[in-house]
């Protein structure tokens, strides 16, 4: 994880932050209702922020957007982490490579080692 942090610097900077400021609750128990929201400005302004991960890939999307990053975002499933339910995850490009974000893992991982590891599909 170290090496492929020296790589890309700036990428994990920006998560390291946002992953420290992130608290996990769902859409239902904090709104009510599915909600989608981009905390950006929470995170630099420095505060902490509550949501899901729809949430947490918004936020990181925008913050990446803002330094000049391509961004995607993808649905995923796995059947062994939660039976298959919807989660969203960050597609980013550094240079040639391609990079997850998932803010169910605490660190940048490649594309490939992020939806072969976690074993995700992705939802089409």
């Amino acid at each position: 994880m170290k090496s492929l942090c020296i790589a890309v610097s700036m990428l994990c900077g920006i998560f390291d932050d946002v992953y420290s400021k992130f608290n996990y609750v769902s859409d239902i128990e904090q709104y009510g209702m599915d909600y989608k929201v981009s905390f950006a400005k929470a995170v630099k302004n420095g505060r902490d922020f509550r949501g899901d991960c729809d949430d947490f890939v918004y936020t990181m999307r925008d913050l990446l957007q803002e330094q000049g990053y391509y961004t995607e975002t993808y649905l995923v499933r796995t059947y062994v982490l939660s039976g298959g339910e919807l989660h969203m995850v960050l597609r980013v490009k550094e240079g040639n490579e391609y990079y997850m974000v998932d803010n169910r893992y605490p660190g940048i991982r490649t594309w490939e080692k992020g939806m072969s590891g976690s074993m995700y599909t992705i939802d089409r």
